[in-house]
């Protein structure tokens, strides 16, 4: 029992002994770590693939907290953290390893790091080796892609060349990864921070770790000087940053003199660092305060811009109900006299048709015929004319100036004065009635005189058809009469002169003589009038007008068929041809057999 007891106490005091002797030999041992510190941001952007819209905005969303941070091992995860408000993230890794570093949050992209510590220079004194400044970027935008563990690259130490270099992986490559370029920036600061070996070596206690020893050296001097951080530092707090790091440069300088052992050189040497590192800190810091002035400044100038952009929206906004206000007032002014103006339209339209013989009433007594009439505007200036008097039925297709409601007017003067000279005066010579009718809107529109302002008139294709003598009598003024027999078109030509209107300022113009055709009437022989509107229409594949030499040769093809079914052809034709395409004149065809 004794012994045990004796066995018991002798462990219980060599096990501390032990413990002590092995924890100093692994802190004499020690090969130093690898600190790896940035920040991760997060931004948006999704790629269009549509040609022709423009590309999706690019959107910086600012620092990312929150972003989960694994750090495999041989695929086996060996750190797991996510970084603070601030996005930043600062891992210590052994050395002579291979680690995958990623980093992922819920609803963005993964961005997976190969960083390899094998060959990193091994540090002495509990000093570590470190890659600071590296930036990340995360989309919000999450592309699907086969493979979402391909890493972007792999970050290693070159130890022939003394600094970090980063190895692109070319699948990431292709689909131009931003945190490649981030990771490319970053090696190349680093690589200048390296150049130095107050840089590449650096203490444990770096400026994100607040913990510095206090260190003294043989003449007694304390050098208590640490990096106090540049985060949320105050411009009041730079000027004594400064004094105090003047005061230990002096301070260090007055114990350079005193130096008298190598364990003294080895703390100067370790000071020397800190205050470097600490003017490093306050030039930081200096910049910093810039920048946030300079931010300052533009949230100042954003602010104005802001207040100035509001005060001219409210104005324009102003301008904009007074505006549409006036012009709804004006809109409903003009909306009331539209209506009017139309319900007179209307009405005038329900006049002319008036004056219109209806086609049936035609038909009793010409039952081979048709007319097909297409006013481009509620009311026309085309019109045609039937009378039915002492076995001679006279047919006109007359053509006012202008179409529309001056077209109309026109319309009512002719129809009254043709009524007069055939109806009532009983003239049936087709050039005496167009004689007649130029003299008699001549008169009525008072253009015999030579400060007349009006200079409106017609063109018109008359005839008079004679059953009893088997003949028919055209005379026209521009417009010709076209006659389909034995598969051809004979076009019997108008005299080249208008009625009404003024050619000349003389008094001989108040007549005009107009010439007359008499064509015999011979079995399965088809009559045609029309104004110009049909031949002008504009249409077709090759956007031109219809022609005259169209317009014939569609009378050939139909000239067999019966009446109704020729007007039918001819109002389908126009359709397909006018597709697409407004009506620019009043159309009117008229065709008849005997």
């Amino acid at each position: 029992m004794k012994s045990h007891k004796r066995i018991k106490i002798v462990f219980s005091i060599l096990l501390p002994l032990l413990f002590c002797a092995f924890h100093s030999w692994s802190q004499k041992n020690t090969s130093g770590s690898f600190i790896f510190q940035g920040v991760v941001y997060g931004y948006h952007h999704e790629p269009s693939r549509n040609i022709l819209k423009k590309s999706k905005p690019f959107v910086i969303e600012g620092l990312l907290s929150g972003v989960s941070i694994k750090v495999y091992d041989d695929d086996k995860l060996i750190y797991q953290k996510i970084t603070n408000n601030n996005g930043e993230l600062r891992i210590a890794l052994p050395l002579n390893r291979l680690f995958k570093l990623e980093l992922s949050k819920e609803g963005y992209d993964t961005n997976i790091l190969q960083i390899d510590t094998r060959h990193l220079p091994k540090a002495k004194n509990g000093m570590s080796v470190a890659f600071i400044g590296a930036e990340f970027m995360l989309n919000s935008f999450i592309v699907k892609e086969d493979n979402k563990d391909v890493s972007i690259g792999s970050l290693y130490f070159d130890d022939i060349k003394g600094s970090f270099e980063f190895v692109v992986n070319f699948k990431k490559e292709k689909k131009a990864d931003n945190s490649i370029e981030l990771m490319r920036k970053a090696v190349l600061k680093n690589k200048t921070t390296l150049s130095s070996a107050s840089y590449s070596v650096l203490p444990f206690f770096s400026p994100l770790d607040t913990s510095a020893p206090s260190i003294r050296n043989k003449s007694g001097t304390q050098f208590g000087l640490s990096p106090a951080g540049i985060q949320n530092i105050l411009p009041e707090d730079v000027a004594f940053r400064k004094t105090e790091i003047e005061r230990e440069r002096m301070q260090l300088e007055e114990d350079k003199t005193h130096v008298v052992s190598k364990q003294d050189s080895i703390v100067i040497s370790a000071r020397e660092a800190v205050i470097h590192a600490s003017e490093v800190e306050l030039q930081n810091a200096l910049t910093l305060i810039q920048v946030q002035k300079s931010e300052l400044s533009h949230k100042k100038r954003e602010l104005y811009i802001t207040i100035a952009g509001m005060l001219l929206l409210s104005i324009s906004s102003l301008v904009l109900y007074i505006y549409y206000r006036d012009k709804k007032r004006t809109n409903q002014i003009l909306e009331t006299q539209n209506r009017n103006i139309l319900d007179s339209i209307t009405y005038a339209k329900r006049i002319q048709q008036s004056i219109l013989i209806d086609e049936e009433e035609i038909k009793k007594v010409l039952p081979d015929f048709f007319v097909y009439y297409q006013p481009k505007d509620i009311v026309s200036g085309d019109f045609y004319w039937f009378s039915n008097l002492d076995d001679k039925l006279v047919v006109a297709v007359v053509d006012c100036t202008g179409h529309g409601v001056p077209g109309a007017f026109m319309s009512l003067v002719a129809n009254t004065i043709l009524n007069q000279i055939v109806n009532e005066k009983h003239i049936t010579d087709p050039a005496l009635i167009l004689s007649h009718l130029h003299k008699g809107v001549t008169n009525a529109l008072h253009q015999e005189k030579i400060n007349s302002i009006s200079n409106d008139g017609m063109d018109m294709a008359l005839c008079v058809i004679n059953k009893g003598k088997n003949k028919i009598m055209y005379a026209g003024a521009i417009n010709p009469l076209y006659i389909v027999h034995n598969n051809e078109v004979n076009v019997v030509k108008a005299d080249m002169q208008s009625i009404g209107g003024r050619r000349r300022r003389t008094a001989t113009e108040h007549e005009r003589k107009f010439t007359n055709h008499t064509v015999a009437i011979k079995e399965g022989m088809s009559f045609y009038m029309s104004s110009d509107g049909y031949a002008d229409q504009f249409g077709g594949e090759s956007r031109k007008k219809i022609g005259t030499e169209k317009f014939k040769q569609l009378l050939l093809d139909i000239g067999t068929q019966d009446m109704s079914r020729q007007k039918d052809i001819i109002q389908q034709t126009m359709k397909e041809w006018r597709s697409g395409y407004r009506q620019i004149d009043d159309m009117l065809v008229m065709g008849f057999k005997i």
